[in-house]
């Protein structure tokens, strides 16, 4: 349980991170181009995840099919968030931080909603790519993905959330993001081992 946790904590930092990062990344005065450069940066969010063997929710997500892995998922989850959010706690006030998750909950709920599904599928993508070759790059494609279509990634946001203003809205739509990722992920998944295989 210790090592769970641990490792649950490792990857809430990891993400954490990787959102800091693309953040600076948006402050280099390159215009459209910053936002590649963070997508590419913020990649590395999750190619340490994968690398230090870190517990992360969204990248286990569509592999719960028992009851244990559901609990531990739960788990993770939980760790998750409490972590990348405590960490957006400490960067409260900073410069370039102010506004970012304002920005995302002046989405519609139903458009949050299919951004955050849109994260769940190409997370799905980037880490069974690596599952399937061994290889960081699908890893990097579906995380550039996501980030430049604007999707929304409930452990990211998680630390937005803290770095910005603690609202019953953007508490809800942090919850939102957790379903959404969970229903692309798992829909992907259960399309193909379920329906293309067949």
């Amino acid at each position: 349980m210790l090592k769970s946790l641990l490792k649950a904590c490792l990857a809430g930092l990891l993400i954490a991170m990787a959102g800091w990062i693309y953040l600076i990344c948006q402050s280099m005065g390159l215009g459209d181009l910053n936002k590649v450069i963070g997508a590419v940066m913020f990649s590395i969010g999750l190619v340490a995840v994968i690398a230090l063997e870190a517990n992360l929710y969204t990248g286990k997500v569509a592999y719960i099919d028992d009851k244990q892995k559901l609990v531990n998922g739960i788990f993770i989850l939980s760790v998750n968030l409490s972590v990348a959010f405590l960490i957006g706690l400490c960067y409260k006030g900073c410069v370039g931080l102010n506004g970012v998750f304002d920005a995302k909950i002046a989405k519609t709920w139903y458009r949050f909603f299919a951004d955050s599904i849109g994260c769940g599928i190409c997370i799905y993508i980037a880490v069974e790519g690596y599952n399937k070759t061994k290889s960081f790059v699908p890893v990097i494609l579906g995380v550039m993905a996501f980030i430049l279509g604007g999707f929304e990634h409930c452990i990211a946001d998680a630390f937005y959330y803290g770095a910005g203003k603690l609202t019953l809205r953007g508490l809800g739509y942090i919850g939102i993001a957790v379903v959404g990722n969970s229903l692309g992920a798992l829909v992907a998944r259960w399309l193909q081992t379920k329906v293309i295989k067949k």
